[in-house]
């Protein structure tokens, strides 16, 4: 075939030519001018074309576009396009247009008309939707001058209005409805009639699926839909119509109507919307224009027949039975008129057979009507009702009925008996009489018996259909027009009372199960009984058959759950229902013979329930009632003593008789006391018998359900044990007994279970343990607190009060504080009418009296580091911590529980507290605490060590709570000078303190009025924090604290030393300006003149404490500076009596107050330092030594010498950083330094003994750390050798401070280390390098060999949190210790540390912990730690905070940076043998991400630094190209004029991956000399831990030495060794080859032989 020459046009549309515009316009259609713009002036109007009954295509859209604006024409013309999303779009426009451009509506109108046509027959729902919203839009602007088109559009507006879519239907609707009013609608409807139904008819008779569509651009199934739509509508429109107009125009109608083909098309159409519309167009003619239907039966009934006989679309069975039921009822005779052909009836029962062809919902209850209306002629018929019902039952067998519905069946098969058997007894004819027998007796009969033996399809049927027969029975039985129902009666009597005594029937193939025929028998006869019951015209013949039948049913129960055992308990059920419905029953030796069953071997727990039902129901109905009762516990007492299996079928029994137990009075008997006794004792002992525990359990709830059955002794005494077993757990501490903590449970899971019973019972007795023990944190909490919520209203308030109380602080409780805070709030919200908080509060005296000495002040000398008040006391007797007390679970004592509860109470609470005197206890006790947080060894004699974090927390709760306390009063106080006064006064005069009122003023006085020396300690410390609070409060005016300077004076005595520092300190800040204070402090110095030994210091103890306590923290003496040099002239021979005494000199102070003394006189002159820093003078020497005096051989782990170090040290760092005693402190810097270094190391000693740190221990060490800044570097590295090891282990210590100073001291350590070492390593030959191979410090090496656990580290929970951060902070600055080592280090000296690493594997113990802290590779949900914010290539320890987790990431992140710096290969071969997989990966990522780049830049930059081009390139020869984008460096080396070139290139993931070294260029060597060189340059930076200028400085030394004629060794094929970067040297005697000493070395180790690699010759 050649090619076509007919030309192609776009469109495949047919070419222009003049022939083809003659054929045109000589054809019956006329030319269109009406698009030809501005030309259609000067043509004259075009007849306008006639309609086509096909759709036209888009493109064939015509407008008319004269007036209208150009952007509405190209809308108009998108509208017409094929696309549905353009048009879509188009139709959005268009309406947005329109909205904007009203007057253009009109413009537009007879274009819309033709449009709205077409777009309401579209497929897509979309379109149709939004063209009446358009449509809406148009007619509502319209208005009258609709009136021209409204005749072309009603049609298509109807059509939308009866859409299959309800949005389109809601829309088209609305627009109608706003066009035309309510009394205008019909009228526009009439007025259209005619053009409506020529619409409908071109619709319903000449479309068809493809005229209704393009078959071009519209698929089959979207065709078949639109075709089923438009058709459905139509019929709807058409019955609107018929209904809605009064004048029709008939033939318009006749002319549908008639139509034969309209009926049989819409009667068989495969589309059930179709047939949908058409059921409903039958129905709506049927009620609204019969006559219609009346004169076309023989055309409409065969088409309207057949489609109901057939359908089987559940879609239309409703309208389809609603119009089968119109079309019975109101022309019964179109029965007839199908049957002329073929008989109806045989139609009918395949339809009855087929089960209705589906929606039995709909269906079956309309059964009764259908067949009712049937015609006379049919029901006539020979074995009508016998072939109905036979068909009618066959219906069972479809796939439409089951269990969910098989009521509706059986209801309307028994209903339409019963109607035709009623009213065929009412003709009194012979004929229909015997029909009637036969329906009752064998019709209904059969359906009872097919269901109570479920015989064939009966298993369908739900069991709940005994309410339906029994229904029906009834009727039957009250029906008039029935004569006798003796033979219908006897029958079921047979069928029932017979299957019962047989157990079993003849009549079915397959056993009988006795369990669902006793099931239906009981239901049924219940059933019965109350149908009966509800007859308004009951006989008395109905109830007595009905009782007569029960009492044989019953009777024949009993006998045969006797006689067949294994139906037994479904016998029994069915006799339970039966007596029940009994008005008398009289049968106790029947009853009573059923005992029997209860000792039989092979009975089981469905027997006994349904013994139990059955026997206590009949014992509550029998007279004989008790006498049955009594004999069932008597044989139930012998079934529990029973020692075999017998005895769990007892207790089985046991529990389902009582839990059924009879209501009435005289069932209590002696067994069943005795079984209780007997259960209780078996729950305490349950090892004693072979019932479990929660059998035990069920027996003793069941009994306590039913208490009237019992005596009162009995049940009193088993509840006072179940009390005392309740008490015994609230009294366990931490080991509570398995056995214990089960019978508790049971207990409390018996109370919850017996509410009902034992609600009647005194519950005052258990109530109280129940409470207990629902605050205690343990499984039995939940249980209690069920137990609870069902007893607490009949509780007594006041017991549980008094039991609240005690408990509290009674140890031997499990309640914590917090429980008790929860006890007491549950008692106030429960009881708020008779329970308060001071009812449960107590006295002061109370509090005072519990408390004992417990409040009073430690003798830890050790505090006065943190606590100056400590150190007041010169004498030694105060109380020590050692009194016996007893302690609970939580290591509180008894005042501890008490204060620690109304703590966290009045934190908790918003409730006011008016008891100054709880706030004075509870702030004693903060302070207390305070103390024993801050001891050594954590000791406190209100607590022990195990309770600190409970502690920490009531301090600060407490603390929080007392500040808001003072807030509150402070703010009622108006006028400060007048309550300043007042407080004056009561000062003054102790006795007025009980007239005070004021909580605030009160608080204040009470803390200054002491009794004891101890006390007055105490009170000091609250007093100082009120005071210091209150100056800002109450912005306390100068003028009126200068008031107190009298009472400070040391003569005075009206308050105690510790009450005057208090206020010294509280106002010191504000009064360091006032003259009087000034005046007040130089009085104290002047005191202080002549003072020349310690022992007189004693005698001015007051002022050396007060004198110290009012200077500033961070200031000097405001005194005179002549008086202040008085004072140290004056304090000189003093200070050298403290170089010349012996210990023995003074034997009447004690050591302790000897420490005092010195740590006073060391305060005093850090003092007076601070105040004339700038005079010179020989005294600085006299400073200086008494610092070296106090520190040179102190033993800091004893607390007194503890004291004078430090206040010893702490003036030694005032005077060194002072310039005026720079030369003083520089001559004896040295023997300090020493001193310095020497406590630093006893720390180690203090860590060796104790693990606990103390807040006064940080403080020294602190301190220490801090005078570590002031040793010279030179007294460093000077002792390097001997503290180094105990250094290392102070890196590792709890004080965070001392860690970070260690560390920077070890690093100087360190750095001189690998200074002399590389020095020492260079200079060294290479046989003595290996003897004398350089060693890591064993101590740091076992640091970072042994990580801390962290295994917990994102879950810890706060306590255990701080000791593993300084743990973790140790390893890690080990860490970073460790690899210090490789700063400014030599190749030699890295090789040898890198070797060590790599024989103990340390990497595989650092990545983990790194990798767990930033959270890489872990399981679970966390997400690896951001690192793009911080800087990693520098980190300063200094600003390191060991409670910020962001700070332990941040110096991970920097530790894996220093590790892929100085040990890449280490890192690397750890990350490759990784079995680990995920881990690998996510390292690989994470390393790639955030330290790869900045590890290959510093790469790059280092390459081209200035120094290190000149000193790779030699000449200018020698070229390198550093490509940063791409991560390369290219080497080029001239030889004889030729390039010799190789490429380094970097991986992204870099050092993870090896490097990529490619040889681009090689001259002048062969293939082996050239793969050795690149291998040496490979080695350099993957196993050497060199970076690019090593790597490139070996391939450089490699080509000189070759062109210079050096021999490569034969082993590596390289002249400079990749090992330790060797010329080869070791030459063999025969072959004269030479090696280098590392691969000979390796060759030997490897091949296990001395010889050369070569000629095999022995070196």
């Amino acid at each position: 075939m050649g090619k076509s020459t007919k030309p192609r046009v776009k469109g495949n549309l047919k070419p222009a030519s003049s022939s083809r515009a003659a054929e045109l316009a000589s054809s019956s259609r006329s030319l269109s001018f009406e698009n030809l713009g501005g030309f259609a002036q000067f043509v004259g109007n075009a007849p306008s074309a006639l309609p086509s009954s096909r759709p036209s295509t888009p493109s064939s859209e015509t407008f008319h576009t004269v007036d209208l604006d150009p952007e509405l024409v190209v809308i108009l013309k998108k509208v017409s396009k094929r696309d549905v999303t353009t048009k879509l779009k188009a139709l959005e426009e268009l309406e947005n247009y329109l909205q904007s451009n009203t007057d253009s509506i009109q413009l537009v109108l007879n274009n819309w008309v033709t449009m709205y046509n077409k777009l309401v027959l579209e497929v897509d729902r979309r379109v149709r939707l939004v063209a009446n919203q358009v449509h809406a839009l148009i007619t509502a602007h319209a208005k009258k001058k609709l009136a021209p088109v409204l005749k072309e559009l009603i049609g298509p507006w109807l059509l939308s209005m009866y859409d299959s879519s309800k949005d389109v239907v809601k829309v088209a609707q609305g627009a109608f409805e706003t066009v035309f009013a309510a009394d205008k609608r019909l009228g526009a409807i009439s007025f259209c009639q005619k053009e409506i139904l020529d619409y409908i008819t071109d619709m319903l008779l000449y479309k068809t699926p493809e005229t209704l569509s393009d078959v071009r651009y519209v698929n089959k199934e979207d065709m078949l839909a639109k075709y089923a739509r438009v058709i459905s509508s139509s019929l709807q429109i058409l019955s609107y119509l018929i209904q809605s107009l009064p004048d029709k125009l008939t033939d318009a109608y006749e002319m549908i109507l008639d139509d034969s083909t309209m009926w049989k098309r819409l009667s068989t159409n495969e589309s059930a919307l179709i047939r949908k519309a058409f059921y409903n167009f039958i129905c709506t003619l049927l009620m609204s224009w019969i006559e219609t239907i009346e004169s076309r039966l023989d055309l409409i009934c065969p088409c309207f027949y057949a489609s109901v006989f057939n359908e089987k679309d559940v879609m239309t069975h409703s309208v389809m039975w609603d119009a089968l039921l119109l079309m019975t009822k109101k022309l019964p005779q179109s029965w007839i008129i199908i049957g002329k052909k073929k008989p109806a009836l045989p139609k009918l029962y395949h339809f009855l057979r087929s089960g209705l062809n589906g929606s039995p919902n709909i269906a079956y209850p309309s059964m009764l009507a259908l067949l009712a209306h049937l015609p006379e002629e049919l029901k006539t018929t020979t074995n009508f009702y016998t072939d109905v019902f036979d068909n009618f039952w066959k219906g069972l067998n479809t796939e439409y009925i089951d269990k969910s519905n098989s009521h509706l069946f059986l209801n309307a098969y028994a209903e339409c008996i019963v109607y035709f058997a009623i009213t065929l007894s009412k003709t009194n004819q012979e004929d229909d009489l015997k029909i009637a027998t036969t329906l009752i007796e064998q019709t209904f009969f059969n359906m009872i018996q097919s269901y109570f033996l479920s015989i064939k399809s009966f298993e369908k049927l739900d069991l709940n259909g005994y309410a339906i027969i029994a229904k029906h029975l009834v009727v039957i039985s009250s029906a008039e027009q029935i004569s006798s129902l003796v033979t219908f009666w006897s029958q079921l009597d047979d069928l029932l009372v017979q299957t019962l005594v047989d157990c079993g029937t003849k009549l079915t193939k397959t056993p009988l199960d006795m369990d669902f025929f006793c099931q239906k028998v009981g239901h049924f006869m219940t059933a019965l009984s109350y149908e009966i019951s509800q007859r308004s015209k009951q006989t008395k013949d109905d109830d007595l058959q009905i009782q007569d039948l029960t009492k044989r049913l019953l009777l024949t129960s009993i006998e045969s759950a006797l006689v067949h055992k294994r139906w037994a308990p479904h016998l029994l059920v069915l006799a339970q229902q039966l007596v029940v419905l009994l008005d008398r029953v009289d049968m106790t030796k029947e009853v009573e013979r059923l005992l029997s069953l209860l000792k039989l071997p092979e009975g089981n727990e469905t027997l006994w329930a349904a013994f139990a039902g059955f026997y206590v129901t009949y014992v509550g109905r029998d007279d004989e009632g008790s006498m049955l009762w009594t004999a069932l516990m008597n044989t139930l007492r012998e079934l529990l003593n029973d020692t075999s299996e017998l005895t769990l079928s007892g207790a089985q029994l046991f529990v389902l008789v009582l839990q059924q137990g009879p209501k009435k009075e005289g069932t209590r008997c002696d067994a069943l006391d005795a079984i209780l006794e007997q259960t209780w004792h078996r729950l305490l002992q349950p090892e004693s018998t072979n019932l479990g525990r929660p059998l035990i359990a069920n027996m003793l709830s069941a009994a306590f359900s039913q208490p009237h059955l019992f005596s009162e002794t009995t049940t009193k005494e088993t509840i006072h044990s179940m009390a005392s077993v309740l008490t015994d757990y609230n009294r366990q501490q931490e080991d509570v007994s398995t056995s214990l903590l089960e019978t508790t449970q049971t207990i409390l899971n018996i109370l919850q279970n017996s509410s009902t019973g034992l609600l009647e019972v005194d519950s005052d007795e258990w109530i109280g343990p129940v409470f207990d023990a629902m605050f205690v944190v343990s499984p039995i909490a939940e249980s209690a607190n069920a137990v609870w919520d069902l007893y607490k209203n009949h509780a007594k308030s006041d017991r549980l009060v008094e039991r609240v109380k005690q408990s509290m602080t009674d140890v031997q409780y499990a309640a914590s504080p917090s429980d008790n805070v929860r006890r007491i709030k549950t008692l106030l919200t429960t009881y708020p009418d008779t329970v308060t908080v001071d009812i449960i509060l107590g006295t002061e005296q109370e509090w005072r009296t519990l408390a004992g000495s417990l409040l009073l002040s430690t003798n830890d000398l050790t505090l006065t580091l943190t606590d100056p008040f400590v150190g007041l006391m010169l004498n030694d007797n105060i109380k020590t911590d050692s009194e016996s007390v007893t302690y609970d679970l939580y290591g509180l004592s008894e005042f501890a529980r008490l204060a620690f509860c109304w703590g966290e109470y009045l934190f908790s609470s918003d409730n006011e507290m008016h008891h100054v005197w709880l706030m004075r206890q509870l702030m004693m006790t903060v302070v207390r605490c305070e103390q024993g947080l801050m001891s050594s060894g954590l000791q406190c004699g209100l607590w022990q060590t195990k309770a600190v974090e409970g502690v920490r927390t009531f301090v600060q709760t407490m603390l929080s709570v007392f500040t808001a306390w003072l807030s509150r009063h402070a703010g009622s106080i108006d006028d400060v000078n007048t309550w300043n006064t007042q407080v004056l006064k009561t000062v003054e005069d102790h006795t007025a303190i009980d007239s005070v009122n004021q909580p605030l003023l009160r608080l204040v006085v009470e803390f200054m009025v002491t009794t004891t020396d101890s006390d007055e300690i105490m009170t000091a410390h609250v007093l100082q924090l009120v005071l210091q609070q209150l100056v800002v409060l109450l912005d306390w005016p100068v003028e009126a604290m200068a008031q107190w300077i009298p009472f400070l004076k040391p003569a005075d005595r009206r308050l105690s030393l510790a009450h005057k520092m208090a206020i010294v300190k509280s106002f010191k800040s504000s009064l360091n300006e006032e003259p009087g204070f000034v005046h007040y402090q130089s009085e104290l110095a002047s005191r202080l003149s002549n003072i020349s030994q310690l022992k007189d210091l004693k005698t001015h103890w007051d002022d050396v404490v007060l004198l110290n306590a009012s200077v500033l923290k961070h200031g000097a003496l405001n005194m005179p500076r002549q008086r202040l040099m008085y004072l140290v002239q004056s304090l000189r021979p003093l200070l050298a009596s403290l170089k010349d005494s012996d210990d023995d000199d003074d034997d009447d102070t004690s050591s302790r107050t000897k420490a005092l003394l010195q740590a006073q006189l060391a305060q005093l002159l850090k003092h007076l330092a601070e105040s004339i820093p700038d005079v010179s003078g020989s005294h600085w020497d006299d400073f200086v030594d008494c610092c070296f005096e106090w520190i040179a051989f102190a033993d800091t782990l004893d607390a007194e010498e503890l004291v004078v170090a430090y206040h010893g040290l702490d003036l030694l760092r005032t005077l060194m950083s002072m310039d005026f005693v720079e030369e003083v402190i520089a001559e004896r810097m040295p023997v300090l330094s020493k001193c310095v270094l020497d406590l630093v190391a006893k720390e180690v000693d203090y860590y060796q003994q104790t693990t606990a740190v103390n807040k006064a221990r940080m403080v020294y060490q602190t301190l220490l750390a801090d005078l570590l800044d002031f040793v010279p570097e030179k007294s460093l590295i000077e002792h390097c050798d001997e503290y180094f090891s105990k250094f290392v282990a102070l890196i590792h210590s709890p004080n965070e401070v001392l860690q970070k100073r260690v560390y920077l001291v070890l690093k100087t350590f360190v750095a001189h280390q690998v200074q002399e070492l590389s020095v020492q390593l260079e200079f060294t030959q290479e046989e003595e390098t290996q003897q004398q191979a350089a060693e890591i410090n064993h101590d740091i090496l076992n640091a970072v060999l042994n990580p801390p656990d962290l295994s917990q580290w994102q879950s810890i929970v706060v306590e255990d949190a701080l000791v593993l951060h300084h743990e973790t902070l140790g390893y890690l600055l080990s860490w970073m210790l460790m690899l210090d080592h490789f700063m400014d280090i030599t190749f030699r000296l890295k090789q040898e540390y890198t070797a060590q690493l790599k024989e103990h594997e340390a990497v595989s113990h650092l990545m983990p912990t790194l990798c767990r802290i930033l959270s890489v590779g872990q399981q679970g949900h966390t997400t690896p730690f951001d690192l793009t914010p911080w800087t990693i290539t520098e980190y300063d320890t200094e600003g390191f905070d060991v409670t910020s987790e962001m700070a332990f990431l941040v110096l991970s992140g920097h530790l894996y940076y220093r590790a892929l710096t100085h040990i890449p290969s280490l890192v690397r071969q750890w990350w490759i043998d990784c079995r680990h997989r995920q881990l690998t990966i996510a390292i690989e990522q994470y390393t790639e991400k955030y330290f790869s780049q900045t590890l290959i830049q510093k790469e790059m930059d280092l390459v081209n630094r200035d120094d290190i081009k000149r000193q790779l390139e030699e000449n200018e020869e020698n070229a390198f190209s550093v490509k940063t984008a791409k991560s390369e460096v290219t080497a080029t080396y001239r030889v004889d004029e030729q390039d010799m070139q190789i490429a380094i290139k970097l991986p992204t993931n870099f050092p993870l991956r090896p490097i990529d070294v490619e040889g681009l260029q090689k001259i002048g060597v062969n293939d082996k000399q050239w793969r050795g060189w690149m291998f040496a340059v490979t080695a350099v930076i993957g196993s050497q831990n060199g970076n690019i200028v090593d790597a490139l400085t070996v391939f450089k030394r490699n080509v000189n030495l070759h062109f210079n004629g050096v021999e490569d060794c034969t082993i590596c094929y390289s002249i400079i060794s990749a090992q330790d970067r060797s010329i080869p040297t070791k030459q063999c005697r025969t072959c004269k080859n030479k090696f280098h000493s590392s691969c000979l070395y390796k060759w030997f180790r490897s091949s296990n032989s001395a010889s050369c690699p070569l000629c095999r010759t022995v070196f």
